[in-house]
């Protein structure tokens, strides 16, 4: 049953009247999940602490909307947190148990094919040059989970030794590629190159030399591939006109197309860190940062969100706020650096180089893109998580392993004994 929410949840959750039968999947398998625990089948693991400080700054966004314009979106964004930290434990308390992330990202997978096989079938196969959002609603979101898609197929291609199950993740890689493009979405073309390159210097870490020589150079094959179509289609694709906009934005000169991107952006990071500095304890409450903009009655980005997690947290939680949300991620940095010292080599490097990669993903996407209340920033946390724990897990038996091995090597003699 978490498989059948995470497979709906990628592919069909915003889409019109889907929603509704995405959370009757999570609500059934909550159900199951609790009467699997009542029966002693599978155990709760303890909450991880980021779940927890989440839940504390979900707290702390509704203090700060104790005067807010629109009391009914606040508690109604309170509710979404809720759902999605609550789906987010299970999942995470499941994986643990397992002691496998393989059936989530298989899911995952499953799901985003799904997804592009539906845009196929409505496009008829021919992208355009217009951008495209697929099941997700929205360019920005489509590209995220496409680059999620490519992490996870970079995580089990290293983790699979069949030739087959290989070549299927590279195959899915390309095939999702062309996808990205269309989305016309900087940050995940951006993310996309990131993503391959710090891949290809994470091969150095494969002892093999002749494995390594040869993760290097398909690596190194798929970056010169990858930029090479995107240059080729630069032109007849949804970036020219935004990539150019972007040098016109930093020039001060006038924009190619009507283009309130740039400067909308720029103006609400303006306000937002007004609004911040007029409600720094608790800021204005959890999704509130539209109304206040709304209320400034400027036409041209009204009612609009902030289009940076970094901002909206600020506005809407205040300092207060900021600090406890970003210092869950300050865990998990601190977290993957301390296991990274005690693994150089070895099966739990898979999971650092995983949650590595998929860090990347949400950094790009919180300075430029809300994430906090989507569901696919929640799966790419989940995995975060799950991957910290398992990896840790595979340290420490491999440290038991090590000590038994010694004991064994080095028995205690009777004479020791006496």
């Amino acid at each position: 049953m978490a498989s059948a929410y995470v497979i709906s949840a990628v592919a069909v959750s915003q889409m019109p009247g889907w929603n509704v039968a995405v959370r009757v999947i999570a609500a059934v398998y909550a159900i199951i999940h609790l009467l699997c625990f009542l029966a002693r089948r599978i155990r709760m693991v303890k909450p991880n602490a980021v779940h927890v400080l989440i839940i504390i700054w979900s707290v702390v966004g509704v203090i700060g909307g104790y005067e807010t314009l629109n009391l009914s979106s606040l508690f109604a964004r309170l509710w979404t947190m809720v759902q999605l930290i609550g789906v987010s434990y299970l999942l995470y308390s499941l994986a643990v148990e397992m002691k496998s992330l393989k059936w989530l990202e298989w899911s995952f997978l499953l799901g985003v094919f799904v997804s592009l096989l539906w845009l196929i079938v409505t496009t008829g196969g021919h992208l355009g040059s217009e951008r495209i959002s697929g099941t997700e609603g929205n360019p920005n979101v489509l590209a995220f989970i496409l680059l999620l898609n490519c992490v996870i197929s970079l995580d089990l291609l290293w983790q699979y030794r069949n030739m087959i199950l290989k070549g299927i993740f590279l195959a899915n890689i390309a095939f999702s590629y062309p996808f990205l493009l269309a989305t016309g979405s900087r940050k995940g073309i951006l993310g996309f190159f990131l993503i391959v390159g710090i891949s290809w210097m994470l091969t150095g870490t494969i002892r093999n030399r002749g494995k390594r020589l040869l993760s290097m150079m398909c690596a190194g094959l798929a970056v010169i591939l990858a930029l090479g179509l995107f240059i080729s289609r630069l032109e007849e694709s949804p970036y020219f006109g935004r990539i150019q906009n972007i040098e016109r934005f930093v020039k001060g000169e006038r924009l190619v197309k009507q283009e309130r991107s740039l400067p909308g952006r720029a103006e609400m990071i303006k306000r937002g860190t007004e609004l911040a500095l007029k409600n720094p304890f608790f800021g204005v409450g959890l999704d509130q940062f539209r109304y206040y903009n709304n209320s400034l009655s400027l036409t041209s980005i009204d009612q609009s969100y902030s289009h940076s997690n970094v901002i909206e947290v600020l506005a809407d939680t205040g300092f207060i706020g900021f600090a406890i949300y970003y210092s869950a991620y300050v865990i998990i940095l601190l977290k993957l650096l301390y296991l990274r010292k005690k693994c150089p080599f070895g099966p739990a490097r898979r999971y650092l180089h995983l949650s590595f990669l998929i860090g990347i993903i949400v950094v790009i996407y919180d300075l430029f893109s809300v994430t906090y209340y989507t569901k696919g920033y929640w799966f790419a946390l989940t995995l975060i998580l799950c991957a910290i724990v398992l990896a840790r897990g595979q340290i420490e038996h491999r440290r038991v392993n090590n000590a038994v091995g010694s004991f064994k090597r080095f028995p205690v003699s009777q004479t020791d004994v006496k």
